[in-house]
């Protein structure tokens, strides 16, 4: 009787040795998957917990940065279209734009990937695959045929630009010259926009859709689903901008893959944060009539949180109980005190100036101190 424990419990303690040797081979982002019985790679965005020995997806982390969460969008790994659902760029193409798109069809019918065209002048920026399963892409008045068929169900990528057309990293055609061009109407994802109406599509998924501008990112638009309120649509990485169906249709939702931190937006802040997969981050909001400038510094605890001052079309963000040196202070009726940061060195970052005797000074966002926007130009460079 003693002989027969001993044996089971040897057989327990086996089992048990080579599933914990099994989880801690699991190293980085990665889990260890019992039923598969290897390791599986965390999520997309999810790679901060890099210790050896995860056995769920759950332990998988985003670290997201202060002035930013993680819980305003999910990742999927595709969308899909039916014929009456596109996402308008509100993007007109030209000669100097670059487009790379990872797409595939479920069906053999016409897929428009993306399209903008002036028809009465002939000029096309367009891209789809044919009934035949042909990739026909044209650049300013010309339409071109991949001549090689692309099967159902198969995820290709495609890159057009005043050069030629990649498909899959093989050229396939050479632009020897494209004269200057503009669609006059915006480009379409998941349709062709003509000027008056769109060829939307039927069955076409889309991974990720890129448009680069002489040489530069210009949008990175990737699946998504809203969190608010489960609307879904594709997330530009590039802006922070939601763009949603804008026809009248429905997109089908590939799997969810991850996500990635965002600005909090202006009204809440939120301290550097990590967040489990499956879970959701946490933002503040600011009291009621305060606001912050949305992103990085200017929104990583409550006492950036403070009151707009206008001045025509364009705002200055202050902050409470937090002064620079050296700072214009405001004082309100109920002696509550807010700072707008100056400087001496650049006049260019603000529409708010002041002099006094020989100095000038200007008035600006203390953000731009820390690395979120470019001092001069304000545009803004890190998340």
């Amino acid at each position: 009787m003693f002989k027969r424990i001993g044996v089971c419990f040897a057989f327990i303690f086996s089992i048990f040795s080579v599933s914990a040797f099994a989880a801690n081979n699991c190293t980085g982002a990665t889990y260890y998957d019992a039923d598969s019985d290897t390791c599986i790679a965390c999520p997309t965005g999810y790679d901060y917990n890099t210790d050896a020995g995860k056995t769920s997806v759950s332990q998988c982390q985003i670290s997201c940065p202060a002035g930013t969460w993680n819980g305003e969008y999910t990742q999927l790994e595709y969308l899909e279209s039916d014929r009456n659902s596109y996402i308008d760029t509100n993007y007109i193409a030209s000669q100097d734009t670059e487009v790379i798109a990872v797409a595939s069809r479920t069906k053999d019918v016409t897929g428009f990937i993306y399209g903008s065209s002036y028809s009465s002048q002939s000029v096309w920026f367009t891209a789809y695959l044919d009934p035949a399963g042909y990739w026909r892409v044209g650049n300013g008045k010309k339409i071109i045929n991949s001549g090689t068929y692309y099967p159902v169900d198969t995820i290709h990528e495609s890159v057009q630009n005043k050069f030629g057309i990649w498909i899959d990293g093989k050229q396939i055609w050479t632009y020897s010259n494209v004269s200057n061009f503009k669609t006059r109407s915006s480009l379409y994802v998941f349709s062709a926009n003509n000027g008056s109406s769109g060829n939307a599509t039927n069955g076409l998924r889309i991974y990720s859709f890129r448009i680069n501008e002489n040489g530069t990112q210009y949008m990175n638009l990737v699946p998504a689903r809203r969190n608010s309120d489960d609307v879904l649509g594709m997330y530009d990485t590039v802006t922070g901008q939601f763009f949603a169906n804008a026809g009248s249709g429905t997109f089908t939702a590939g799997p969810d893959v991850g996500g990635w931190c965002t600005d909090v937006g202006a009204g809440y802040w939120a301290a550097a944060s990590v967040t489990n997969y499956g879970s959701t981050g946490t933002r503040n909001a600011c009291p009621a009539g305060t606001y912050t400038v949305g992103y990085g510094h200017g929104a990583d605890e409550a006492n950036d949180c403070g009151r707009i001052l206008h001045l025509g079309d364009s705002v200055i963000y202050t902050r409470k109980n937090k002064p620079t040196t050296p700072a214009l202070n405001i004082r309100m009726d109920n002696g509550d005190m807010y700072y707008i940061g100056l400087s001496t060195t650049d006049h260019t970052v603000s529409r708010l100036h002041f002099q006094t005797g020989e100095t000038k000074y200007t008035a600006f966002d203390d953000s731009l101190f820390y690395g979120e926007r470019d001092y001069d130009t304000g545009e803004k460079i890190t998340q």
